[in-house]
């Protein structure tokens, strides 16, 4: 099974920025966690952090340091280009992440993501996109014939269903 969560984690700036970035990695902890045993894990959005920033920032650290202890990662052929930019500054904020299902060696996923930067975009984020090619492998259950079923005692005709219990024992010899 994949499981695909969206994000948008806080802008850096102010003490009160970074509690709300600390906060949003401990959800999405939190998430993983549930998850991560039965599905493999795509998380797409605006982190706000980057792996390729060129100059130190508080937010890249805690987001590479969160990807790696998860061992989430970012697909192979992502490229480096930016997906952000404001005046002069551009940056790569804008990310879709994989983690695979614990210990399963048997599903191979495979992730082709674009930055779309062409076209008219009023965005100050170019849109990001990914195709994906997963092997699936199917299982058959087998159900019983049996149903079971509960009486609904409130439509039984009760004394009907007593006179038929009492006919039914009377034809058994060994009670």
């Amino acid at each position: 099974m994949s499981q695909v969560i969206n994000v948008y984690l806080s802008s850096r700036g102010t003490d009160k920025k970074h509690d709300a970035f600390r906060s949003a990695l401990d959800i999405l902890k939190e998430l993983l966690l549930k998850y991560q045993r039965t599905h493999s894990i795509t998380i797409a959005g605006d982190f706000n952090a980057s792996f390729h920033r060129q100059y130190k920032e508080t937010q890249d650290e805690l987001f590479k340091n969160f990807c790696k202890d998860n061992q989430i990662v970012l697909p192979s052929n992502y490229s480096i280009d930016h997906t952000y930019h404001q005046g002069d500054s551009k940056s790569q904020i804008d990310y879709i992440l994989t983690k695979p299902r614990e210990n399963d060696n048997e599903s191979t996923e495979y992730m082709h993501v674009k930055i779309l930067s062409e076209g008219h975009n009023t965005s100050d984020h170019y849109p990001v996109s990914a195709d994906f090619s997963v092997r699936l492998q199917t299982t058959q259950t087998q159900h019983s014939g049996d149903i079971v079923t509960k009486i609904n005692w409130e439509k039984v005709d009760k004394a009907n269903y007593e006179q038929n219990l009492k006919d039914e024992l009377k034809h058994k010899k060994n009670i």
